[in-house]
């Protein structure tokens, strides 16, 4: 590739992740997919100006998200079909998650290269956790990140444990790893604290379901608890 062509990409990439971000918050591969196809009933479904949308619509044409029609439709490519909340593995909220919040936090990068502030809070003015936790579509799309099918697995057939006597799961998503790694014979006992939610909180179905290996637990979790092996 050109350097100069591959560099511009790098420059210009903030686009792809704003434009494919905002179709996925506003819902349009969905609502394309239920039929909503024209500009005028996209606008109407989503609350937004119809020749507003209309830019946005073509940018995802442009990217090969979606097919224009002569007729005035729009269509979901193949790739735009990985966007469906209800397909298997979709990116839907990883894109809403990189939009509202992984990229937004970029800009704070030169600022974080002068002092001990990480570049989220020098954009976002507070902790990654309060952000999260404070925004429930950011919350939504940063849990179902983490529940990408094969990420548990993964992480989980990466990491070698036995040498270890504690794991501490500081939060953030809704236990998927944990469940994962707790399930494997070597691991450890875990404290579970959540940042988010004010502390560890005792829950003695865990407790019971995973062979008292939780010690600690956020409210959030045990609705991930899976039967025993």
């Amino acid at each position: 590739m050109d350097p100069t062509a591959w560099v511009g990409s790098l420059i210009s990439g903030y686009r792809g992740t704003a434009v494919v971000g905002t179709a996925a918050s506003l819902g349009l591969p969905g609502l394309i997919a239920k039929g909503h196809q024209t500009v005028d009933s996209l606008a109407a479904s989503t609350g937004t100006t119809p020749h507003r949308l209309t830019h946005l619509l073509r940018a995802l044409v442009a990217l090969g998200l979606q097919i224009g029609s002569e007729d005035g439709r729009f269509l979901l490519s193949a790739f735009g079909d990985t966007l469906l909340d209800d397909r298997p593995g979709s990116l839907g909220q990883s894109a809403i998650y990189a939009a509202s919040c992984s990229a937004p936090a970029f800009v704070g990068l030169t600022a974080s290269l002068f002092d001990d502030t990480s570049a989220f809070e020098h954009q976002f003015g507070a902790d990654f956790y309060s952000v999260v936790t404070g925004n429930p579509e950011v919350l939504t799309a940063f849990t179902a990140m983490l529940d990408i099918p094969g990420y548990t697995a993964a992480v989980s057939a990466a990491l070698d444990l036995s040498h270890r006597s504690v794991v501490v799961d500081v939060g953030g998503g809704d236990g998927a790893l944990l469940v994962e790694l707790l399930q494997e014979p070597a691991t450890p006992w875990c404290l579970v604290r959540d940042t988010g939610n004010g502390g560890p909180r005792s829950n003695p179905f865990w407790r019971s379901c995973l062979g008292g290996k939780i010690r600690g637990t956020d409210r959030r979790l045990p609705g991930r608890c899976p039967a025993r092996r």
